[in-house]
């Protein structure tokens, strides 16, 4: 149980069931957590005042199955769902569009001159989100011989997330999209097959791989009763609500009809083939190389059908009155473009490449063991399920980007020292991207972009020390990464900021730290403490690398204090994540519709409880 009413209930159940052939384990968990967020409705029909909690369940069950002394069985299903509320913003900065938003709203409308980490935000419409999540694995393991084991692996998962979103993330009614046909479902199923060959001087392994996904989006973007007279004031300045009518002629109302908008149907499917290969030769007396190769033959194909439940009128008048830029974006957006009336697009990509990976290491002494590693691998071109247009009015039938391909080297070292006490890893590595795909968000679309070159370089170190007093261990870590873009005109009007900067999310650096404990308190109990601190420096939150989303440096510090009997049968113990309440941001996004406006998606807030855990 913890702050917030969360609670959470879980077991589990392993032991034989049919002799030594059969056995089996089943573990079930429920957890339930009131939101961080209290949210204030306006004139509704979001009745939820709350959001970011969790109410969720899952079951997972497993067979293994031993009919010979060389074959295992192992079985394994599990479901899952979750329903909840998810997810909401509060303003960083609120722009000169906020007065507009307050003027159409029943209450305040949006956070003017707050602060977002006390966690009152706006939304009318609801963020209900489910997810449903279930698959089904089968992995056979043969012993062929004492040389020789085949493994066959047969796997199926559906998957399926509906979420509504305020997309104006305030109490005024502008933009919205409705969970039921909001939503992506995933049926997957794969099959692989490895064998594998050990001897003195070579461990390999052969296998093949095969993946049909399928996949079912349907988007919605509807109108809010407030779109048309918003976009009025924000084309007169304020002055005059009925400005989108006076600009196409339509009447008043008829221009953007509420409840009406985008609704777009895609059906995606990916089918891959890979044959791969995994070698370790051993040279000499600890020294090793390892070779490995895979090939990979992808299909991605794509039809998409859009359609707008208005018919785009007032698009069409902006365009065949030529109105000036800002009128035209802000009346023809994509949700709004009549281009998308009725309209189907098919697209096939298909692909075919080569990946690879080399790596040396030599045992200098039972304690230290030094390597080298390349690999080149690549992240397949796929399609943008979004609207995509040349300009507005014409639609663009290729929503396609580019594979992502990589080249990465590794020098290091791994050690023992110390009689064993001491664990210490250190690396060197150099990665460079080519067409790195960048998801970023253009104010009213999801869209990757490739990006012609991206390098990152740095030196990571882990340490794991035995103290020598009893059950005392610490532990620590730091990554010093340079992750930068190269030089490059901008792919899209709002990526001017890329070119020789730092990527997004990319801290220089990253410090962990802590210590377990286990120590006796009386001859039969145990004192169990445990501590983790996470410190990173400043990054951009922001795919467009905004100065104004700057995430400045900040430390998490996770802890836990409990005790337990020497024969481990119960414990109790008593937690904290983000002990210091830590205030730091997880995105930094332009608030759609309204310039000037930044929304903060925020970490989690320190959360703590007791945990009482039973063994018998």
């Amino acid at each position: 149980y913890g702050n917030y009413n969360a609670w959470t209930v879980s077991g589990a159940a392993t032991g034989g069931l049919i002799g030594d052939t059969v056995a089996g384990r089943i573990f079930a968990l429920k957890r339930e957590r009131d939101g961080f967020w209290n949210v204030r409705t306006g004139a509704g029909p979001r009745t939820s005042t709350e959001a970011d909690n969790e109410n969720n369940w899952t079951i997972r069950a497993q067979l293994l199955i031993r009919p010979t002394d060389t074959i295992d069985v192992r079985l394994i299903g599990d479901w899952s769902e979750r329903d909840e509320d998810c997810c909401v913003n509060a303003p960083s900065i609120t722009g000169p569009t906020g007065a507009f938003v307050d003027a159409l709203a029943s209450d305040a409308g949006t956070l003017r001159n707050g602060d977002p980490f006390d966690r009152d935000t706006y939304a009318n419409r609801p963020t209900d989100f489910r997810i449903r999540d279930r698959g089904v694995s089968a992995q056979v393991d043969w012993e062929l011989s004492d040389s020789f084991n085949l493994t066959s692996i047969t796997a199926y998962r559906f998957y399926r997330s509906n979420s509504g979103v305020d997309v104006d993330y305030s109490s005024a009614d502008l933009w919205y999209r409705e969970s039921e046909g909001n939503s992506n479902q995933f049926k997957v199923f794969s099959q692989e097959a490895r064998l594998s060959y050990s001897s003195d001087w070579l461990n390999s392994i052969l296998g093949v791989f095969y993946a049909d996904e399928r996949l079912i989006s349907r988007q919605n973007t509807f109108f809010g009763s407030d779109y048309e007279r918003y976009f009025g004031l924000l084309l007169s300045s304020g002055a005059n609500a009925n400005t989108v009518s006076a600009l196409t002629g339509l009447p008043v109302g008829t221009n953007v009809v509420a409840n009406t908008g985008q609704r777009d149907y895609h059906r995606h499917r990916a089918s891959s083939f890979a044959v791969f290969t995994d070698n370790t030769f051993t040279l000499a007396e600890g020294l090793d190389l390892t070779l490995g190769i895979r090939y990979t033959d992808e299909v991605k194909r794509a039809t998409s059908h859009y359609t707008n439940t208005s018919p785009g009128n007032a698009c069409a008048a902006a365009i065949a009155r030529r109105l000036p830029a800002a009128a035209l974006a802000a009346i023809c957006s994509p949700t709004a473009d009549v281009a998308f009336n009725d309209a189907t697009i098919s697209q096939r990509r298909p692909e075919n490449r080569w990946a690879g990976s080399a790596k040396l290491q030599y045992r200098i002494s039972p304690e230290v063991m030094a390597y080298g590693a390349y690999a080149n691998g690549f992240k397949s071109g796929g399609f943008n399920l979004d609207r995509a247009r040349l300009s507005p009015g014409v639609l663009n039938p290729d929503t396609s980007f580019a594979t992502e391909k990589v080249e990465s080297y590794e020098l290091g070292t791994k050690t023992t020292l110390f009689n064993r006490r001491l664990l210490a890893n250190l690396a060197g590595f150099y990665q460079t991207y080519k067409d790195f795909q960048l998801n970023t968000y253009t104010g009213v679309s999801f869209v990757v972009t490739s990006i012609p070159k991206v390098t990152s370089k740095g030196v990571d170190l882990d340490l794991l020390f035995n103290t020598g007093i009893q059950g005392l261990t610490l532990n620590a870590g730091a990554t010093y990464a340079d992750t930068k873009f190269g030089d490059f005109p901008a792919p899209l009007p709002n990526l001017t900021r890329l070119s020789g900067n730092r990527l997004p999310y990319a801290a220089k650096w990253n410090v962990t730290g802590g210590f377990t404990s286990k120590q006796p308190i009386t001859a039969d109990l145990n004192l169990l403490a445990s501590a983790s601190l996470k410190w990173s420096s400043r990054y951009n939150t922001g795919s467009n690398l905004d100065p104004l989303k700057v995430q400045e440096p900040f430390a998490v510090l996770n802890t836990r204090v409990g005790i337990e009997p020497e024969n481990e049968a119960w414990s109790l113990e008593v937690w904290a994540q983000n002990l210091t309440n830590s205030e730091y941001y997880q995105v930094i996004v332009d608030q759609p519709l309204q310039s000037g406006t930044y929304g903060a998606f925020l970490g989690q807030p320190r959360l703590y409880g007791v945990t009482g855990r039973v063994r018998f």
